[in-house]
C-alpha cells in the first residue's frame, strides 16, 4: 500500500482576518491561529483531520481557541485609526426621496474608512 502526499498553499488576505466581533485584527499585535485539514471522502465513515496547533483540550480549534497557537507578522505596521467623520449633502423636500451625502474620513491615511 502506497501513500499519497498532497501540498496546498492558499493565500488569505489580511484583510479577511476578523476579531470575534467582526472588526479587522490589529497585525502588530501577538494573534491566535490555528489549522485544521478535513480529509473525508465520501465514503469514509469518520472525519480524518490534521490538526496544526490546537488539539482541543476543552473543544475543537473552530470552537475554543484557547489551545491554538500563536503568530505574529514580522513587519506589520501599526493602523491609523479614524479620528472623525464629517458629512455633507443635501435636504429632503418631499417624502420618500433619497437623500445622497457624502462622508469625509479624516485621517485621509487612515487604515480602514469603511
Amino acid at each position: 500500500m502506497g501513500y499519497w502526499f498532497f501540498h496546498a498553499e492558499y493565500f488569505i488576505p489580511f484583510s479577511f482576518l476578523n476579531d470575534k466581533n467582526g472588526f479587522p485584527i490589529d497585525l502588530t499585535a501577538t494573534i491566535g491561529f490555528d489549522v485544521t485539514v478535513t480529509d473525508r471522502d465520501p465514503d469514509d465513515l469518520v472525519r480524518n483531520r490534521m490538526v496544526w496547533a490546537n488539539e482541543g483540550a476543552i473543544d475543537e480549534s473552530w470552537n475554543n481557541m484557547d489551545d491554538c497557537g500563536l503568530i505574529t507578522f514580522d513587519g506589520a505596521e501599526s493602523q491609523i485609526y479614524v479620528e472623525e467623520i464629517n458629512i455633507s449633502g443635501g435636504s429632503i423636500t418631499e417624502d420618500n426621496q433619497t437623500l445622497q451625502i457624502t462622508a469625509h474620513v479624516l485621517p485621509e491615511n487612515a487604515t480602514f474608512k469603511n
